[in-house]
């Protein structure tokens, strides 16, 4: 079923039979590129954990009119957090809109010696988040958090999470997930520099994890890394 992103302040006090309007560049979508058709059903999104059931009831040149059938809310499924050192513009747009798709709860952005130096949410990025969350049908968004420095990042480490650091250098396979949140480290495009590394390494909850595969890119490596931490929470 086709799915719509609507901003909560439309669908938070929609209940079943409730007539919603659809306008501006959504309904222009549906109804010249999508050609959509009247009682034909959608799935209503608004990235806060409800999903909508809706049935077109009418439909004008520039706008259109939903009927909320029913609603679901969804519980948050906590499995993986982010911890991000700022790849090129490109690759942190492919990662943002990876990271909705697989789920992920926290985007934790940081700089680091090799990494770019700035990152600020924009609506750009806001729309990519939207995007994705139609494609995967992902009831949340993740939150994303203010951008910190490597050192601040470290003095904000949590003693009770696990973190996994994958990386090229070295392997520890000495701890269980145990189904907890786990929280992957991916460092920049170019690398944690080895002093880094040597910080990471004085944290007993950072484990190091080295997979089978050759260099990757920031994206690539969010998506391995999420497989990985699944098939440790089978």
């Amino acid at each position: 079923m086709r799915a719509v992103f609507l901003e909560t302040n439309i669908l938070k006090d929609a209940k079943e039979t409730a007539l919603i309007p659809i306008t501006g560049d959504r309904a222009h979508h549906l109804i010249k590129v999508i050609r959509i058709n009247e009682n034909e059903k959608l799935l209503l999104m608004n990235g806060e954990g409800i999903i909508f059931e809706a049935q077109v009831q009418l439909i004008n040149k520039r706008d259109l009119v939903v009927k909320i059938l029913n609603f679901i809310h969804f519980p948050k499924k906590q499995i993986v957090d982010l911890v991000l050192a700022i790849p090129s513009k490109e690759a942190m747009e492919d990662s943002l809109r990876q990271s909705v798709e697989l789920g992920i709860s926290h985007i934790q952005p940081i700089t680091t010696q090799y990494s770019e130096k700035n990152f600020e949410f924009t609506e750009r990025h806001q729309r990519i988040f939207e995007s994705a969350l139609i494609q995967s049908n992902n009831p949340y968004f993740p939150n994303v958090g203010k951008t910190q420095t490597f050192k601040e990042f470290c003095h904000t480490l949590d003693p009770k999470k696990t973190y996994l650091y994958f990386c090229s250098r070295k392997q520890d396979l000495s701890f269980s997930l145990n189904k907890e949140v786990a929280t992957v480290i991916i460092g920049p495009e170019g690398g944690f520099s080895v002093e880094e590394e040597e910080i990471l390494q004085t944290y007993s909850n950072v484990k190091f994890i080295h997979l089978p595969s050759y260099i990757l890119r920031t994206p690539t490596a969010i998506s391995c890394a999420c497989g990985f931490v699944f098939a440790n929470h089978l």
